[in-house]
């Protein structure tokens, strides 16, 4: 059981580091698109590293710009909502402070990782859909290229 546990998470490290994986670009492929007619090329290594690194550039802007807002947003709800709590329970004016920055730490990281997600995974769909687009498209057909 341990022997397993110890494959399935070398394998998903790999995975996410892409140890182990194919080139990032596939070389071109003639398609026949009806017999007789001209052969096309699909997938040309310029546009597929192009649309790979748009991909990639898009997808970490969105999530350094999400994290950071979120970031900053979290605490600031949880440093106010940290001040309410503990002056509404009477604790008293000197722990209103710490209370502030207590609950502004936890709501920074809760608002760090929901704004990661809420930014960076609708573009990384978007920006992945683009991305396939370019890889399906045939070579030299793309805005990359013209």
């Amino acid at each position: 059981m341990r022997m397993r546990k110890l494959a399935a998470t070398i394998a998903i490290a790999a995975g996410i580091t892409g140890i182990g994986t194919l080139p990032a670009h596939a070389e071109p492929t003639p398609v026949v698109t009806a017999p007789g007619e001209q052969m096309i090329w699909i997938a040309s290594t310029e546009e597929n590293n192009a649309a790979m690194q748009a991909w990639s550039t898009k997808v970490g802007v969105a999530t350094t710009g999400g994290a950071l807002t979120g970031t900053a947003i979290g605490f600031a709800v949880g440093c106010i909502a940290g001040g309410f709590v503990s002056g509404a329970t009477g604790v008293g004016i000197v722990f209103v402070p710490v209370a502030c920055l207590t609950a502004g730490v936890a709501g920074a990281s809760i608002g760090g990782v929901l704004g990661t997600l809420a930014v960076g995974g609708p573009t990384a769909v978007i920006a992945g859909v683009e991305m396939v687009q370019v890889l399906l498209a045939p070579a030299n057909a793309t805005v990359t290229t013209k």
